[in-house]
């Protein structure tokens, strides 16, 4: 049950963060503007697959949670340091514009901070659960 759960949020949110990836890199006129020259349907792709695997972000530190590789705590702790990193990770995946790169660092960094927020709601559930 707990795998069919993750398979269906997985599908949805790469989705879900593809078509905002199609949206950003696509539709937005500055964003097309700052092109490196790449066709059009190679930029959307790549888009596509940048938006994707970061909405998978929640997914992941759900998991590495759940697994017991990283509490709460470390994630806490850790997070100046993925700050930095969405935004490097952005410079790199994204055209050489600030736009494009911050409309992909920010939803990294809520991403993050949302499988935190998750990861806390399911140690409280599994508390609970433990204490009845």
């Amino acid at each position: 049950r707990i795998v069919l759960q993750f398979l269906i949020n997985t599908c949805v949110l790469s989705l879900g963060g593809g078509l905002a990836g199609l949206l950003v890199g696509v539709t937005i006129p500055v964003v097309i503007t700052f092109l490196t020259g790449m066709p059009t349907v190679i930029r959307a792709y790549s888009m596509f697959l940048a938006f994707g695997i970061t909405f998978e972000i929640p997914i992941a530190v759900m998991l590495l949670h759940r697994m017991g590789v990283i509490s709460r705590e470390q994630m806490i702790a850790a997070r100046p340091y993925v700050i930095v990193a969405a935004f490097v990770i952005a410079a790199v995946v994204t055209p050489p514009d600030v736009l494009s790169q911050i409309l992909l660092a920010l939803p990294m960094i809520f991403l993050y901070e949302t499988g935190i927020w998750i990861s806390k709601l399911t140690g409280q559930r599994r508390k609970e659960n433990d204490k009845e």
